[in-house]
């Protein structure tokens, strides 16, 4: 398994400003901040970098959550993780739609 670097936010955001790099910020989260950067022409390589919100630590394990990623990455399931910070993560997009709680039920989803 690959081992996931510490980087400095600040020093990636301007490295992606300089290579003329997109932004979308995604506003739909209750307390975490969203950030999408991709090519202007390859929007299926979108990184998203992640800022946890303030105090979600105290319900959600982060390092387990690091090790999640990285072990479903491994075996093809989700997109990779490609950085790690004090307050947050980068990792791959994966394009789909959010299940809810009818498509959850669907028998083709559940194979």
């Amino acid at each position: 398994m690959a081992k996931v670097k510490h980087f400095n936010l600040r020093r990636i955001h301007c490295h992606l400003l300089r290579v003329h790099t997109f932004a979308k910020v995604f506003s739909n989260g209750i307390s975490n901040q969203l950030y999408g950067y991709y090519l202007y022409d390859q929007l299926g390589e979108t990184v998203l970098i992640r800022i946890n919100g303030v105090g979600t630590e105290l319900f959600t394990d982060r390092v387990l959550e690091k090790e999640i990623i990285k072990t479903l990455h491994a075996r093809g399931l989700c997109a990779p993780l490609y950085a790690t910070f004090n307050n947050g993560i980068a990792y791959g997009y994966v394009s789909g739609e959010t299940l809810d709680a009818d498509s959850v039920r669907q028998a083709h989803i559940g194979r």
